[in-house]
């Protein structure tokens, strides 16, 4: 077989290799993948989530996860929380800090954003020595305290080396505007804080700095809801401090007294049933304070916080309770509690008496088309909770939610019709409900077709020997919801574990169930609605009648559908996660629904800010795909403050603080309700919570999944720094992203439980990116969506869920199982890592404890797993991170944190054995500097293996000696909470928690290994599979793999395309296969592709296209036919310009046979490429025409050449000029140089470009090869008229002239314009030649009797 040594260019090296192959067995059919296409996947949720919204289902977003995810982490296998210190964090940090062995320089790292997208924040100031009242104070919950001095157009932050500790609440003394005092730990959880809090702490200097007070730093004041100040004496403090119960022995939650300003606290007030969450004062008189006591309501002092009663007289609250005090009418108070006394989640209460008695406010239907009572802080009033009086109304009081609202008290009173009254379950927990859209209590409870007259309170009592008989319906096979009570089939009456009692009237009542199971029984299972047979779901449903039960079946219930007969409530009740189902020994369990009507003061309705379009959609917001600007209102506000403009008009704004950061309205007396009155006010105000992190390929752009605040990426053509605002990708959570290594069109993003979105366009549209892989939804994945992907191998990409790990080829068009072992645990930790060394090594798993959960580790890229050993020192438990190794596949570390335990497990053996390089072993203190927080990811440094980096909860830790000891990265870096660290090009990039993205660049970081993958396949004549190789790393070597013959590898494989020509003795019609490389030892898998081999067409001996129409003859690389006013017909043309680092191919797809003479190729063409040589004297751009007796090695059929050719092309060049009809040059090649008579060949044109200049083109047209009996036309208006023929002759042969026309003479020239020949036309109009002694092609020009020239043509002399 014969090989060519193509000319070498600098940026694009093609090597032609031959392999035979033996074949082994019979290749397997594979299908290609298909891709799903849907609309937009955000839009899809967003609209999706408004509709759900209005609809009474639950907020989307989900800050309990997080709170779960957050504790659980910390909390080692067999504990029952976080054992962290309660100053942990800060103590921790400052350990770090002061140690005296730096090991490097200053690190300066780049912040990149985003600059639009702050995180949750919960404290406000507004600077009252700034007359303007733009001056503002901001506490952000991981991004520490803000200062903006232009009412939010530009922030700064002041606290850059306070650890991630959450700032609740911020207070400045009225009387002294120059301290200030900053509450933190976030402590309004039903059970536990947010991000852990480090007591209070002040500023001495209006802001600019800040200390904590020591005598903060203890378990009574681990979380600080609020502060209050003296008015008079900025040293009399009171906060409502709280610790956690996770991270305490015991509970403790109460007021704290200071009167020294912070240096000492004395208990005022123990908490009786639950948190102490919030403290205001009468104004002008701080000896009235007011506290609030979650689940038991207002307390009350009257001698400034010393002594406290009870102030709760008429309040019902079963959770979070808000308080203010009107400063109109200061015995005025409103207090806005979670609680079901209107029956749906959310109730407002007022006093007039300062607080000796409250009065529930009830709606008078009269507003905003609201006639209910709304649940208005939208079913997480424990998360978002606010209320803020009127400055200058008594009778107006903003709440604020997921949304905001205003409301207007009436005087007079109000009684309701009948409705749920809330419920309240006692005795053990056994079981919750389902938010289904029910008409009370939050969706949880629906209403049935008795009358209202009939129906009454009602209890439904489990426990030790209580039982009744109940009604027992069925549902059609594979029915799980949506089914008609029609299709409800009578089955029997059975025995239920429990009894119903109307408690009103002492009768037990009548029940009816679903019986979802089809097993005869109620029985209760976790919540389970997607996964598996729709007989195993969780769906036995409870009907309660207003009928007086019977031992026997009532005949207009024991009917079809009859489960709706007098019903009185419906509820869908699942099991308890910490419950167990025994119906024989079930827990004593009683579960009330409280109902009657309700008396009240009177309220008016308006919504502020409807953030999902739930009411009137007024500052509703939009989450516009794309948008950089913010437009409505956040939902889930944390703070309202008014801003006083204008005392005499009673006029101000209210200046928000919420998930979304900073908004404030316009100035005006009723600010805030029109739509469009607020303004977006945090640009600046960098403080994202970010998940994870990507970076786009050789561009400073980036991509994040952020907590609460969707996902976001660096808009196109822009460079990320501090400033640049983020457009939005995705809504919700935004977790695991995949920016596309050599792709940049391909992201992906991602929302809770495996929630997986893939855009094509560059981030403008995202779709939904889930075919194949089932575990995906709430039980079925984890609320942490993670996404592993290796640069070295694109396309591959990884996640988990309860099944186990799955994995993507073809970048999540479709997933495949490829683990689902009995040791495997879905949690919201599990994880799955690729090693940075080789993509054939995987990590994956969720923990380590012994005999229930273990890691795993794929040496064979990712396709088959098996377990890893234990750390077995100490009992672990989750992991929070994995890491890997940039050069050693073997090399593995597991993350935990967990105090006083180890935090970074190290394996050198694929996880057989493993050490902790933290220093703590089996001790609670580490040996050598390792902080005791934290840890989330790891990073090995590729160029020295002995510097590693660990994001944690305080920062980077580094260590310089390969985990021997640790210190704290001498860096710019702020001191936030490090989730996400990646290598990317020469930067280390980080997701922080609490202040957005920041990088690196490190030119010692090394280019990325991209596995060898396919830049084109073609066939030989005799149909063998021509590879085209890419690879942009030299290797040692590659494998070819060959799906169904023995693997074969090249001795070294350099940067560039290499052509590959496999011999499979043209047996195949369909192939599959996949090339690895190898450098160092280590292993580069590529992507797997099919190609169906087709056939050539039967060889002609002749080929003539004047391309006159669009021609399918050709295959092309980027080559195009095109019509344009400059040439006639569809000539094939590269683009003008043509780009650079380009091979642009025209291949005819039809063989030819070399004939026995007239073998030759003939084609016109124009090209205006680069005419410059490299310093060898090779061209730099340049055309060539070829031809290939094999399809493999290809032979130039004139030298290569270049807008030099020709004069009048170097000028066009020169001059930036375009060609046109009359630049086109004629070529004449004779095939018998190169290749024997009846040899089949292919003939192509080619054009190569390099890096650099590039010019106007190529054109090619008129290709004839071997045509005797063809013209070649100069003059194509003139073909019906003359005809000269034939058009291919030797000297002394016969030109035949066929014409009407009277001509009379000729003349012949050469190309060059020579003429060789002329004279008069022979009697019979043909011409003899005599002079045409060289082959070659001539022109012949034909004159009229009068001398004029009519007509020329080409002729080819052979």
């Amino acid at each position: 077989m014969r090989k060519l040594l193509l000319f070498t260019l600098i940026f694009l090296t093609t090597i032609s290799v031959v392999f035979h192959l033996n074949k082994e067995r019979s290749s397997s059919n594979r299908e290609p993948s298909l891709k799903n296409e849907y609309e937009d996947q955000f839009t899809h949720w967003w609209n999706n989530k408004k509709e759900a919204k209005r609809n009474g289902a639950s907020k989307a977003d989900k800050p309990e996860e997080f709170l779960n995810y957050y504790n659980s982490i910390r909390t080692k296998y067999g504990d029952n929380g976080p054992k962290y210190g309660v100053n942990y964090l800060l103590e921790e940090s400052e350990k770090l800090g002061s140690q005296n062995f730096i090991k490097n320089k200053l690190l300066v790292f780049d912040e990149r954003g985003p600059a639009n997208v702050p995180g949750r924040t919960r404290g406000l100031i507004v600077d009252p020595r700034d007359a303007t009242g733009n001056t503002w104070f901001a506490g952000s919950v991981g991004g520490g305290i803000w200062k903006t001095t232009d009412a939010g157009t530009t922030w700064e932050n002041k606290t850059p080396e306070l650890p991630n500790i959450a700032i609740s609440w911020l207070v400045m003394a009225p009387s002294d505007n120059q301290i200030l005092y900053a509450g933190t730990g976030e402590g309004f959880s039903a059970s536990a804080g947010f991000i852990k809090g480090a007591g209070v702490f002040k500023s001495i200097d209006g802001g600019e700095t800040w200390n904590q007070l020591q005598s903060t730093a203890n378990e009574n004041f681990q979380t600080i809801s609020r502060i209050i100040v003296d008015p008079e004496n900025p040293d009399v403090v009171l906060v409502c401090a709280n610790n956690d119960p996770l991270n305490a022995d015991t509970f403790n939650s109460g007021i704290f007294k200071t009167t020294d300003g912070g240096d000492s606290w004395s208990r005022v007030y123990d908490a009786q049933r639950s948190y102490v969450q919030d403290l205001d004062y009468e104004p002008g008189n701080f000896s009235v304070i007011y506290a609030a006591e979650r689940r038991f309501g207002v307390l009350k002092s009257t001698d400034a916080g010393e002594t406290w009663e009870s102030a709760n007289t008429g309040m019902q609250p079963s959770g979070r309770v808000e308080i203010t005090v009107s400063p109109v009418k200061t015995d005025r108070l409103f207090a806005s509690a979670e609680g079901g006394q209107t029956g749906n989640g959310s109730d407002l209460y007022i006093s007039d008496d300062g607080a000796q008695t409250w009065n529930l406010l009830l709606e008078s239907s009269k507003s905003d088309n609201i006639e209910n009572n709304v649940d208005f802080l939208g079913g997480q009033g424990w998360y978002d909770n606010i209320v803020m009086p009127h400055p200058f109304d008594k009778d107006i009081v903003y709440v604020g939610g997921v949304n905001l609202w205003k409301f207007s008290i009436s005087d007079g009173d109000i009684e309701t019709t009948p409705t749920v009254q809330g419920t309240n379950t006692e005795g053990e927990t056994l079981f919750q409900l389902v938010q289904f859209g029910g008409e009370y209590e939050n969706g949880t409870i629906g209403s049935g077709t008795a009358e209202i007259a009939d129906i009454s309170s009602v209890e439904v009592r489990f426990g030790p020997g209580l039982s009744q008989m109940a009604h027992r319906f069925t549902v059609p096979e594979g029915r799980g919801a949506g089914v008609a009570a029609g299709d409800y089939t009578y089955q029997d009456y059975v025995e239920v574990p429990f009894e119903v009692w109307d408690t009103d009237n002492n009768r037990q009542l009548m029940v009816s169930f679903r019986d979802q199971q089809k097993d005869g029984e109620f029985n209760l299972i976790n919540l389970n609605t997607a996964e598996g047979e729709e007989e195993n779901h969780s769906r036995e449903y409870i009907y309660i009648h207003t009928t007086d039960y019977k031992t026997t079946a009532d005949s207009s219930i024991a009917v079809d559908g009859g489960q709706e007969a007098s019903n009185s409530y419906f509820i869908w009740p699942y099991l308890d996660g910490s419950a167990s189902w025994n119906p024989d020994n079930l827990p004593s369990t009683v579960f009330s629904i409280n109902w009657g009507s309700l008396s009240g003061r009177i309220k008016d309705t308006y919504v502020v800010a409807d953030a999902y379009g739930q009411f009137t959609g007024v500052n509703s917001f939009s989450q516009t795909t794309g948008a950089t600007t913010v437009t409505g209102v956040h939902p889930d506000h944390h703070n309202l403050v008014p801003i006083i403009t204008d005392e005499t008009f009673k006029e101000f704004k209210i200046l928000n603080a919420s998930d979304g950061g900073i908004y404030v309205t316009n100035s005006g007396k009723d600010p805030g309700v029109t739509d469009g009155d607020w303004n977006y006010s945090g640009n600046g105000y960098n403080t994202t919570q970010f998940y994870f992190v990507d970076k786009a390929p050789g561009e400073d752009r980036y991509v994040g999944g952020t907590q609460d605040n969707g996902t976001w990426l660096t808009p196109p053509y822009e460079e990320s720094d501090e400033t640049t605002k983020y457009k939005r990708a995705l809504g919700g959570d935004g977790f695991g992203v995949v920016w596309h290594y050599t792709d940049p069109s391909k992201i992906l993003g991602s929302v809770y439980y495996n929630s997986i979105n893939k855009s094509e366009n560059g981030g403008a549209s995202f779709q939904s990116a889930t075919e194949g892989l089932s575990d995906v939804g709430a039980g079925s994945a984890p609320f942490i969506t993670r996404l592993e992907n290796s640069n070295s191998q694109p396309d591959v990409v990884y996640a988990v869920g309860a099944s186990g790990v799955w994995k993507s080829s073809d970048f999540a068009d479709s997933w495949s199982s490829v683990y689902q072992g009995d040791d495997w645990r879905m949690t919201t930790f599990a994880q799955v890592k690729i090693s940075e060394a080789t993509p054939m090594v995987v990590y994956a798993g969720a923990g380590m404890v012994e005999g229930i959960t273990n890691l795993i580790v794929s040496k064979d890229n990712g396709n088959s797993f098996e377990p890893v050993n234990n750390y077995t020192e100490v009992e672990m438990g989750l992991i929070s991170g994995l890491g890997t190794h940039p050069n050693d596949p073997a090399q593995a570390f597991a993350l935990f944190s967990f105090a006083k335990s180890p935090k970074v497990l190290h394996t050198t053996d694929y996880g057989q054995t493993w050490k902790d390089i933290s220093g703590f072993g089996t001790s609670e203190v580490s040996s050598n500097g390792f902080p005791d927080v934290a840890v989330f990811d790891l990073q090995v440094m590729p160029f020295d293996n002995n510097i590693i980096w660990v994001g944690t909860e305080i920062g980077i830790v580094e260590s310089t000696d390969g985990g021997e000891t640790w210190h704290k990265l001498n860096s710019s870096l702020p001191a936030a909470s490090v989730w996400d660290i990646k290598i990317e090009d020469d930067q280390i990039v980080m997701a922080t928690h609490g202040r957005g993205i920041w990088s690196i660049t490190i030119p010692e970081l090394p280019e990325t290994i991209l596995a060898p993958q396919l830049k084109d396949i073609g066939f030989s004549l005799s149909l063998d599979p021509i590879f085209d190789i890419e690879s942009r790393t030299d290797f040692d070597s590659v494998g070819i793999l060959i799906e169904g013959y023995d693997s074969l590898f090249t001795d070294g494989l350099p940067s560039g395309v290499t052509s590959v020509l496999v011999d499979l003795a043209g047996e195949e019609n369909e192939i599959s296969f996949s090339f690895v490389g190898y450098k160092n030892g280590l292993a580069f898998p590529g992507k797997n592709y099919i190609q169906t081999i087709g056939s050539w067409p039967e060889p002609v001996n002749e080929y003539v296209n004047y391309f006159t129409s669009s021609t399918e003859d050709f295959g092309t690389k980027d080559i195009k036919q095109t019509s344009s006013s400059a040439f006639k017909g569809r000539p094939y043309q590269t683009p003008h310009n043509y780009k650079a680092d380009t091979e642009y191919e025209l291949l005819l797809e039809i063989p030819i046979r070399v004939s026995q003479s007239n073998a030759f190729i003939s084609y016109k063409d124009v090209a205006i490429v680069e005419p410059t040589l490299n310093e060898d004297n090779s061209l730099k751009d340049y055309v060539v025409v070829e031809a290939s007796n094999d399809g493999f090695n290809w032979i130039p059929l004139e030298n290569p050449y270049n807008a030099s050719y020709d004069e009048t092309w170097l000028e066009l060049y020169n001059n930036g000029s375009n060609p046109d009809e009359s630049h086109f040059k004629e070529h004449y090649i004779e095939l018998d140089q190169f290749f024997e008579a009846g040899e089949i060949i292919l003939v192509r044109f080619r054009m190569i470009s390099d890096s650099e200049t590039t010019g106007w083109g190529w054109v090619v047209d008129d290709l004839i090869i071997q045509s005797r009996n063809s013209y070649l036309s100069i003059e194509d208006d003139l073909i019906d008229k003359v005809t000269l023929y034939p058009t291919i002759l030797s000297n002394g042969n016969r030109i035949n002239i066929n014409t009407k026309q009277d001509l009379d003479s000729y003349s012949i020239f050469r190309l060059s314009g020579q003429e060789v020949q002329a004279g008069k036309l022979n009697s019979d109009n043909s011409i003899t030649l005599t002079n045409c002694y060289s082959k070659g092609i001539y022109i012949v020009r034909l004159f009229d009797p009068s001398g004029n020239a009519t007509v020329s043509r080409k002729i080819i002399v052979n």
